[in-house]
């Protein structure tokens, strides 16, 4: 009886989770797609449209500084066509994502109430709109790679799961290759994953309960990430000796 009365209660507590934030997402994107096309593209975002407009090849090997995720999403995006509305609508979708992103890592950390009012500041903050709206361009999709990133971090502080782990290993390599500062995250979470392993060992008290195995599993995972980024780090030194 008190299982069922627990899923009840689950429900409608989600019922009410989404009565709230749903409608946050709804405004986010409104206030994104409004006039999305109006102005005509400006230098940064022709440059990024014209190199996602070639081959594959070509654009993992281009030598821009800017790694080539957003410009492979932008290759095949185009294909649905190629307005300044729509070159334009894959970083509103970011954009949108990684509002749902903070809402997932700030209820992880706080509760429901600073979740909904963290995503609702984003959704309408001028910043976030700007940047939610520049074509072909790695910012949106970079916040929403590090806000995944360190939520799969946290879980794995507290859980020791494979699902964690595979959420960690895949957002932090597309963020490597999405933006240049993703390895500040990535250095981020190095250097906390250590501490909590030994708070966890010497306070009994701590519900990190991570062992000198995990954090052996750790640096393996974090090197075996930086491995598979060392295309993107040498095109990066390239690009900027040769600027």
């Amino acid at each position: 009886m008190s299982i069922l009365n627990n899923r009840k209660f689950m429900n409608i507590a989600k019922k009410r989770e989404c009565l709230f934030l749903i409608p946050i997402l709804i405004l986010a994107f409104f206030l994104r797609v409004y006039r999305l096309g109006y102005q005509s593209l400006w230098i940064d975002e022709i440059n990024a449209v014209i190199l996602s407009g070639k081959n594959i090849f070509r654009i993992i090997f281009a030598g821009d500084t800017t790694p080539p995720f957003i410009y492979l999403v932008n290759h095949f995006w185009q294909k649905l066509g190629s307005s300044d509305f729509m070159v334009r609508l894959p970083s509103v979708i970011f954009g949108i994502l990684s509002i749902f992103a903070a809402y997932k890592l700030a209820k992880a950390f706080f509760g429901l109430r600073e979740a909904l009012f963290s995503s609702f500041l984003i959704s309408i903050s001028l910043y976030h709109i700007i940047y939610s709206q520049e074509a072909a361009r790695p910012y949106t999709a970079f916040m929403l790679f590090s806000l995944l990133s360190l939520y799969y971090f946290y879980h794995l502080l507290k859980v020791n799961q494979r699902r964690y782990w595979a959420g960690f290993i895949v957002f932090n390599f597309l963020n490597l290759y999405t933006h240049n500062f993703s390895i500040f995250i990535l250095t981020a979470e190095l250097i906390i994953f250590p501490i909590f392993i030994l708070w966890g060992i010497f306070e009994k008290s701590s519900n990190y309960k991570l062992g000198t195995h995990e954090l052996f599993k750790f640096f393996l995972v974090v090197l075996v990430i930086l491995i598979l980024s060392l295309p993107m780090a040498i095109q990066f030194l390239s690009a900027l000796k040769s600027e």
